[in-house]
């Protein structure tokens, strides 16, 4: 997975870091342009990185979740948030 930090070098053309490979995104970039998809993304690398736990934002993002995205199956999309 790459990091926040090489993808926006990437981006910038500060890197070698290639996001495309000439056929499409190697990393889907456009998913992080949603604010929570951003956050969740930080969350999660820095619970990989530095094992942090996050109870108060897991909960917090499973009520905004269920809350903006009605009826969507968040424990199939995110299963992370629920291993306890």
């Amino acid at each position: 997975m790459l990091t926040v930090k090489q993808i926006e070098a990437a981006h910038y053309g500060t890197s070698p870091v290639r996001l495309s490979d000439g056929n499409g995104p190697l990393y889907p970039v456009g998913h992080l342009k949603r604010v929570d998809t951003a956050l969740y993304s930080l969350r999660r690398q820095l619970a990989e990185e530095c094992g942090y736990t996050f109870h108060t934002f897991d909960t917090a993002f499973i009520a905004y979740h269920s809350k903006t995205r009605s009826g969507a199956d968040i424990g199939g999309a995110l299963p992370e948030l629920f291993k306890g």
